[in-house]
């Protein structure tokens, strides 16, 4: 178990400590370094792993030259990406106030280029997702954005019929190319970096040199130009022509190759290393790999309708065996040559991750969105656990494990609540619990013993239902608008619920009566949970505020003002702390925040990976966190207040001796401690040893020949 590198030497100070990726190991490491203390982490959680989400719309795609990493532009203005062996969500690159139309990797993927529909170009470092600068490139909309091979140059085309060149070091402005009178649709440049082509609505292909700007030559592409690709060979281009694909030879001008039969608009080409085959995408949603000399094509999917897609939807590896395309029903797909099942399904939810759930072991994570089915993934590693091929018919809703881990609870728009079994992930039972609308089953919770299952939404009554015969157990009728947070107190006595109105109601589950209500919010409360002494309620509301209730006589004691609309939050195990998830009023910011309730101070905030939360969980064991995002995607982190595991760590003084305070020692026959000391964290000496030690201890340090770093090494049989 690592417990927090060193950082910050320097004058003698106080050591912070934080546990990252705890488990229990059978060398159990623990570090302190003298000097400033540990600093928070920046601004993101400490994130285990993501699913990405199609952000209501994908719009461009690019993959990287070894076929390991996508890149992706959608609706929302978001930049991700995506590692193709699994899928998982590397990063997301926020910063566009816009539809991202184009994005581009830099060959060898260290860099990024993204341009939106207003035309600002950004470009972005892959590695770590910093930006590293924008500029507003072009006047309008329909923009695209290449890479020079030798990375030095950018272009960028759009509605304005301007062609303009970059430099990639400082986003300054080298050249415009002017000569087209519609919008360009199609760039790229050629394979040896020399020539750039440009496609146009006007019905020419024009070749610049990229030198000096000058026109090499034109060509009369006959229809309008949709895309354009130089083919690896140098010596042809390639143009998306109306429904048909139109391969020109560069020396002269003639036409070689006619690849036809699109139902769409061809809006998207890419070709393979080797020039022997061309991936087209067009606007009905259908992609074509073209066997360029044959002139014949494989269909990887066809197409729906002929206007169903729109930008640039298809991306094909250098080797011409990967090829990732997204689809008319807003999935981000990746094909493998030779793979028998067919592509593989890389994004989530369409939009709005509606509801997360962990298992009561914590080591399962189901989630809920539209377009979609449920989808159960390890907690530890984003694996696919589990799908119930259930698609909610509107879009999305609630979940809910059994305390024993046996069944997962469903709860949507049609208002029925559906039971499916974790062995299998099968259907089990229904329960007609309420009457079809929207948000007709918004809250979804189990007892503490699983006999009973409660639901609450538009109709605003709380329901409570039998889980072994489903019938109805008891309604509690008392909110005047629809429900959105259930809870039950640990002990199984109390319900709280929330809502619409502004309030939350506390309920007694021995007859159904009404202790108190909870009034004090201004909007809607989305969230509430109980401390673990089932003795206070903590709730969050659109209002902005965080509320604190003594249960004992439902007084509002304490409030915190967050800000931002408070999606969830929840107690830290011991309840002195708070960890809660808010979405911006406005555009798509998102916080996660840790409270510490002494003073009601904000001790730590992140703000990446926040793309407006719409749900929040902490696991069960509160070592984990999981929310759902407005792009669809979901992430699980660790918990920034999740309960301290093995040694830690507290300089204190004692007269003039310096100690190092060691607690949580696990006290099991056999473990000894030793401390050790370094000058450079790479050599480490013994310094004391200790053998089946107490649970705390205070250990003297050698202040001699430069020590500055000290350790625990804890070993158990």
């Amino acid at each position: 178990m690592l417990i927090d590198a060193m950082r910050g030497l320097g004058a003698w100070g106080s050591a912070r400590f934080s546990l990252r990726n705890a488990s229990t190991l059978r060398n159990t490491i623990c570090f302190v370094a003298l000097g400033i203390g540990v600093s928070f982490a920046a601004d993101a959680p400490d994130i285990l792993w993501m699913r990405g989400g199609a952000g209501f719309q994908f719009s461009s795609l690019d993959i990287s030259e070894d076929a390991s990493l996508l890149v992706s532009g959608d609706a929302n203005g978001q930049v991700k990406l995506w590692r193709s062996l699994d899928g998982l969500l590397v990063r997301t690159l926020e910063g566009h106030s816009n539809f991202v139309e184009n994005v581009a990797f830099s060959r060898g993927a260290g860099l990024v280029a993204s341009i939106d529909a207003s035309g600002v170009l950004k470009l972005w470092r892959a590695g770590d997702g910093v930006q590293l600068w924008s500029v507003a490139a072009q006047v309008n909309n329909l923009n695209l954005v290449a890479f020079s091979p030798d990375g030095r140059t950018l272009a960028t085309s759009g509605a304005d019929a301007k062609v303009r060149l970059w430099k990639v070091e400082d986003g300054s402005l080298i050249r415009e190319l002017v000569a087209h009178s519609q919008p360009v649709r199609g760039i790229d440049f050629s394979p040896d970096g020399l020539v750039l082509i440009s496609a146009s609505w006007d019905r020419s292909l024009i070749l610049w040199r990229v030198e000096d700007g000058l026109i090499l030559g034109s060509i009369n592409t006959r229809l309008r130009g949709w895309s354009a690709a130089f083919s690896p060979d140098n010596n042809t281009v390639a143009v998306g022509e109306s429904r048909q694909v139109q391969m020109w030879r560069v020396s002269d001008g003639a036409l070689v190759h006619s690849l036809t039969n699109h139902p769409g608009n061809v809006v998207s080409l890419s070709y393979s290393q080797d020039g022997s085959t061309l991936a087209a995408g067009d606007t009905s949603g259908t992609v074509k790999l073209w066997n360029v000399s044959a002139e014949t094509a494989e269909d990887i999917v066809t197409g729906v309708s002929p206007s169903a897609m729109i930008d640039h939807p298809v991306a094909l590896a250098a080797d011409g065996r990967t090829l990732a395309f997204n689809t008319a029903d807003k999935k981000l797909k990746l094909w493998r040559s030779g793979v028998a099942t067919g592509p593989a399904t890389l994004s989530l939810y369409e939009s709005i991750v509606t509801s997360v759930a962990f298992s009561p072991d914590g080591c399962l994570v189901a989630t809920a969105g539209p377009s979609g089915p449920i989808q159960v993934f390890k907690a530890a590693d984003g694996a696919v656990a589990g799908t119930i091929d259930y698609v909610s018919p509107v879009g999305g809703g609630e979940l809910a494990f059994s305390p024993d881990g046996t069944l997962l609870a469903t709860g949507d728009d049609t208002g029925q609540i559906r039971m499916w079994r974790v062995s299998d992930w099968q259907f089990k039972s229904q329960i007609a619990a309420h009457s079809p609308a929207a948000e007709s089953i918004s809250a979804l919770v189990f007892s503490p013993d699983g006999s009973l299952i409660v639901s609450g939404g538009a109709d605003a009554v709380v329901k409570i239902w039998r889980v072994d015969d489903g019938s109805l157990e008891r309604s509690l009728a008392g909110h005047s608008d629809g429900i959105y947070t259930l809870v039950f107190s640990p002990q199984g006595d109390l319900l709280v619920s929330g809502g619409r109105d502004t309030t939350l109601k506390m309920w007694r589950m021995a007859d159904g009566s009404l202790k108190s209500t909870l009034s004090g919010h201004t909007d809607w409360v989305l969230y509430a949970a109980f401390a673990a002494d089932g003795t206070r309620v903590v709730s969050g509301a659109g209002d902005g505020t965080i509320r604190l209730w003594s249960v004992s006589d439902g007084i509002n004691y304490q409030t915190l003002q967050d800000g931002f609309r408070v999606r969830g939050v929840e107690f830290s195990a011991d309840g002195s702390h708070l960890v809660s998830a808010g979405a911006s009023s406005s555009g798509l910011a998102g916080v996660l925040r840790v409270w510490r309730l002494s003073g009601g101070a904000n001790i730590q905030t992140f703000t990446r990976e926040l793309v407006y939360p719409t749900t929040f969980r902490v696991a069960p064991d509160r070592r984990l966190i999981a929310y759902g995002r407005y792009d669809g995607t979901v992430v699980v982190a660790n918990n920034p207040l999740a309960p301290q595991l093995g040694p830690q760590l507290r300089l204190e003084r004692s007269g003039t001796a310096l100690l190092l305070h060691v607690t949580h020692v696990t006290g099991v026959a056999g473990t000894n401690v030793t401390l050790q000391l370094s000058t450079d964290l790479t050599h480490w000496l013994d310094a004391d040893h200790i053998a089946n030690p107490p649970a705390s201890l205070d250990l003297p340090l050698q202040l001699t020949n430069g020590v500055r770093f000290y350790r625990i090494v804890q070993t158990s049989p």
